[in-house]
Formats: structure tokens, C-alpha cells, sequence
């Protein structure tokens, strides 16, 4: 003879099972298309890649700020810069991995030589805030990058 406990458990997992595989039926069923999204236009990509990297760079110049007011500690801020970085080339990786049309490359390939000269400044900053260095890294690195970036926003077909 069975026992309650053993068909109790039985029920439950036949349950489970059952309950599953509905819901392996009707989530699908019931939000097609929300797991892969349609594909993005070359404007879009760069465009989200542009914001991105604007916001991190407003956010990096912010925290400097902090950091040499002493109102931001040095682990801190280094942690922030690496976080940054990572974030950077997870950008570049898109913009790499992104097979533009004709007329888009060049503004990609401008805008991956920008988050390169970004990195490079986010690298200087690192070794500024890891000396406990409170000057502002060289304004060449910062200007380059920038310059990069109005390039290939010129490079933009319209």
C-alpha cells in the first residue's frame, strides 16, 4: 500500500510537470517575439551606442570631481573607472560585431577609434586617481576622443 506522503508527493510533482509545460506552452503563446527583437537599423545601434557612452562620460567627469573634492574615496572611483571600461568595450564589441551598410561604416569605424581614445582616457584617470594624482589627466586625451566622436557624427549619412 502507498502511503499519504508518497502520493501526496507524486501529485505534486505530476503538478509541477503539468504546470511547466503550460507555462513552456503560453508564455510564447502569449508575448511573441519579446525574446528576440526585430533587428535594429545602423542609425539605431550607434545612436544607443552614442547615448550610452555620453551618459558614462558624464557620469566618469562627475565622480572625478568628487573624488579630487574628497567627497568620492579612491577605491571607489576606481572601481567606477573599471566598471566604465568594461561597459565601453562592451560598446565597441557592438559596434564591431554590427555589419553596417556601405554608407555607415565610416562612421562606424570612427566611432569604435573614439571609444578606443575614450578607454585611453579612462586608463589615464585610473592612473591619476591610483597615484592619488588631483589634476586633471592631460586635456589632449579628453579633446581626441571628443573629436572622434563629432567625426563620426559628421560621417552620418543624412
Amino acid at each position: 500500500m502507498a502511503s499519504k506522503k508518497g502520493i501526496a508527493l507524486t501529485a505534486g510533482i505530476a503538478g509541477a510537470i503539468v504546470g511547466s509545460s503550460f507555462l513552456i506552452w503560453y508564455i510564447p503563446q502569449s508575448s511573441p517575439g519579446t525574446l528576440i527583437g526585430p533587428p535594429r537599423a545602423d542609425n539605431e545601434v550607434i545612436g544607443d551606442v552614442y547615448a550610452r557612452q555620453n551618459d558614462l562620460a558624464a557620469g566618469i567627469d562627475m565622480k572625478f570631481e568628487q573624488w579630487k573634492n574628497d567627497d568620492l574615496g579612491a577605491g571607489d572611483m576606481s572601481a567606477q573607472i573599471v566598471s566604465t571600461t568594461s561597459q565601453i568595450e562592451n560598446m565597441r564589441q557592438d559596434l564591431n560585431n554590427r555589419q553596417p551598410a556601405q554608407e555607415w561604416r565610416e562612421s562606424y569605424d570612427l566611432y569604435m577609434q573614439a571609444l578606443d581614445s575614450y578607454t585611453a582616457y579612462l586608463d589615464a584617470l585610473k592612473l591619476k586617481v591610483d597615484g592619488g594624482d588631483k589634476t586633471d589627466p592631460d586635456p589632449v586625451l579628453k579633446q581626441h576622443w571628443q573629436d572622434l566622436v563629432d567625426q563620426s557624427v559628421e560621417a552620418m549619412p543624412s
